[in-house]
C-alpha cells in the first residue's frame, strides 16, 4: 500500500508542478479571454476567468480552474463564492490527456496577435474597457489586492 500512496503523491505533485510551470502563460489568460469576447459569442465562464481562476479541460472537469495569479489548482464553491485549493484527491482526476488538450488547444492563442477576431476585435471596445476596469485586467494578470475572490486553503 506505501507504494501506491508513494505513487499518487508523486502524480499528484508531478501535476501541481507541470500546471505551476505555465504560470507566465496563465498570467495572459483573463486579458485574452476579454480581448476575444464577442468575437463569436460570450463565454459562462468568462467572468471566472475575469476573476483571475481560468477553467480548466473543457467541459469534463467544470469545477477546475487554475488561479493565474499563483497556479495553484483549486475549485469554486458556488454556495459561498469563494475559490478553494483542491485536495490530492481531486488532482487524481486530473489524466495526461487532460493536460494535453489544455496545452494544445489554449496555449497556441497564448497572444493577442494568434487570436481569430474575424476584423471585429473593436466591436465591443467600450465594454471590454469596462469589464477590463472593474475586474482590473491587464495584459499580465495580478490580483487586485481589493479583490474580493481570493483563494483560500480550506482542507
Amino acid at each position: 500500500m506505501k507504494e501506491i500512496i508513494s505513487a499518487r503523491d508523486e502524480y499528484v505533485e508531478s501535476v501541481k508542478t507541470y500546471i505551476k510551470n505555465k504560470l507566465p502563460l496563465w498570467k495572459t489568460m483573463p486579458y485574452l479571454v476579454l480581448c476575444n469576447q464577442g468575437v463569436s459569442g460570450f463565454s459562462d465562464n468568462a467572468v471566472h476567468s475575469f476573476r483571475g481562476y481560468f477553467p480548466l479541460f473543457g467541459s469534463k472537469h467544470r469545477d477546475l480552474f487554475v488561479d493565474c495569479d499563483s497556479g495553484e489548482l483549486c475549485v469554486f464553491s458556488y454556495g459561498d463564492e469563494k475559490y478553494i485549493i483542491i485536495p490530492a484527491n481531486k488532482v487524481m482526476n486530473i489524466t495526461i490527456d487532460d493536460l494535453e488538450r489544455t496545452e494544445n488547444y489554449y496555449f497556441p492563442v497564448s497572444n493577442l496577435d494568434a487570436l481569430d477576431t474575424g476584423g471585429k476585435h473593436y466591436d465591443n471596445q467600450y465594454w471590454r474597457y469596462t469589464v477590463a476596469k472593474k475586474y482590473h485586467i491587464t495584459p499580465i494578470y495580478q490580483r487586485h489586492e481589493n479583490s474580493k475572490f481570493k483563494l483560500e486553503y480550506r482542507y
